[in-house]
């Protein structure tokens, strides 16, 4: 009986919202409600997922994270909704490798810098690892809704050491800058104007010399997802690049082929290898079925020997990952162990 009355309460959520308009916004409500509750199972909420995608815009909610910390998040766009949807029943429910390949960075390294800060999934992973060993984050969101609620955030988990700017991160400091914010693609940046774009005029500033404002000399870990501002941020930290290799950071960097011109992107690519790092690209997701599948234990990274834009294309085309993301490094990743797994990028072109 209790099986019939489960299936038929499904069924009810599933359907009638679907059939009584009326319905759709109040059920969104009910599972917006029961974020932090396990009575509905991941599999079902995997289904019901459309409705937060359509109702659920504006909508703030706490959502107490497995990942160790919680956040105020609300329906607009898609980093948000999988928080809101999994983060009390998954860790790492973005980028999932990407993630845990920052965890093992924090566990060796006590400063990171994160540009593109959205409302905070990255940099509190990151602080909450480096908190209890005199760790900082600093953390770039030129975007001002998003940078409110990473505010929120880092003063909801009681974090006094995150520093949040709102500058962009460029090749040239103190420049007044044509910023691009787009709040429901995700895709706020200097240089891609998005599709519902709002623009503004902000503040640049150069990663060598923000380390020199706060009088640090180098950071252990540079994170940029910056929608295609990647190549102006490397360019602005050519004093933290050249440090030997047990003082250069390590950095994560989206690299999206076609996002720049081919010839932008190679120069970045061939800058970072002057300055002596390895390139791998991380074999990651964002929309893996969190109901289901399980996450992986170990980091997969593809070396490139020939790191291209057109390689990175490849590699991103065979493993079918989404936005690929880079993790260049002079430090070498044989201090992570079995954590890390290397495949020559050859394997996959």
């Amino acid at each position: 009986m209790n099986g019939i009355l489960r299936i038929g309460v499904r069924g009810l959520l599933l359907t009638l919202p679907r059939i009584v308009t009326p319905l759709r916004r109040p059920t969104a409500a009910l599972l917006g409600w029961a974020i932090n509750k396990r009575w509905i199972p991941l599999g079902m909420r995997a289904r019901l997922v459309a409705y937060y995608h359509s109702h659920m815009h504006g909508r703030t909610r706490q959502v107490d994270l497995k990942d160790g910390f919680h956040m105020l998040v609300s329906g607009d766009d898609v980093i948000q909704r999988r928080i809101m949807l999994y983060g009390p029943h998954k860790e790492r429910v973005w980028e999932p490798n990407t993630a845990l390949l920052l965890e093992l960075l924090a566990h060796r390294g006590r400063h990171f810098l994160v540009a593109g800060g959205h409302v905070g999934y990255f940099p509190l992973l990151l602080a909450t690892r480096v908190n209890n060993c005199g760790g900082t984050v600093h953390t770039f969101e030129p975007n001002d809704r998003e940078r409110g609620r990473l505010e929120r955030n880092v003063t909801a988990n009681n974090l006094d050491n995150v520093t949040v700017d709102s500058r962009a991160l460029y090749s040239r400091s103190n420049e007044l800058a044509a910023f691009h914010s787009d709040d429901v693609n995700v895709c706020s940046s200097l240089i891609v104007e998005g599709v519902r774009g709002t623009k503004k005029q902000v503040l640049t500033v150069r990663i060598d010399d923000y380390c020199s404002s706060i009088g640090l000399p180098s950071m252990d870990g540079i994170i940029l997802d910056i929608e295609g501002g990647e190549p102006e941020a490397i360019y602005g930290c050519q004093r933290l690049l050249e440090q030997p290799s047990n003082l250069a950071p390590d950095i994560v960097l989206e690299l999206v082929p076609g996002r720049r011109s081919e010839a932008v992107q190679n120069t970045l690519l061939r800058h970072l290898l002057d300055f002596g790092y390895r390139l791998y690209v991380i074999e990651d997701a964002y929309d893996y079925d969190v109901s289901g599948d399980r996450l992986d234990d170990r980091v997969m990274l593809h070396e490139m020997s020939d790191p291209t834009t057109n390689n990175v294309a490849r590699i991103r085309a065979k493993l079918g990952l989404p936005d690929p993301n880079i993790f260049a490094t002079k430090r070498g990743v044989a201090r992570f162990g079995r954590s890390v797994a290397v495949i020559a990028g050859d394997s996959v072109l």
